[in-house]
């Protein structure tokens, strides 16, 4: 489970930090309009996006480590998919991103976040987090 998540979050670490960072090579195949919609999205976004890929990725490597710490670094990516999902939400995604796959990625993003909180909260209940 502790190296699924890891993968998990590194990779949406990876997408969060080439897309803010506007990587052209991993930024090639989107469209200008896109482009346009990221390059427009308020900058008050980014820090909740950047917490909930990023604070996902050392609650499931404290995971690994056994630490209690993982429940609330797990927290902290659930508040921010939160308020970057809701603000997703509200605004809508552009034609270039509303895509199956830009979906089966999005889609679960929640879920997974508040499942690994979970099942954090539940291993250290347990005792098994140290």
């Amino acid at each position: 489970m502790s190296w699924l998540a890891v993968a998990w979050n590194a990779l949406l670490c990876l997408d969060t930090f080439l897309i803010g960072s506007r990587d052209r090579t991993f930024l090639a195949a989107t469209t200008p309009d896109t482009i346009d919609w990221l390059d427009s999205m308020p900058i008050w976004i980014m820090p909740p996006w950047a917490l909930g890929a990023c604070a996902g990725l050392v609650g499931a490597l404290l995971l690994l480590d056994r630490s209690p710490h993982a429940v609330t670094a797990f927290a902290l990516s659930l508040a921010g998919w939160t308020l970057t999902l809701a603000w997703l939400a509200a605004t809508g995604l552009p034609a270039g991103l509303a895509t199956p796959g830009v979906v089966a990625i999005l889609a679960p993003v929640w879920p997974v976040a508040a499942g690994l909180w979970w099942f954090a909260r539940g291993r250290r209940g347990e005792g098994a987090l140290r």
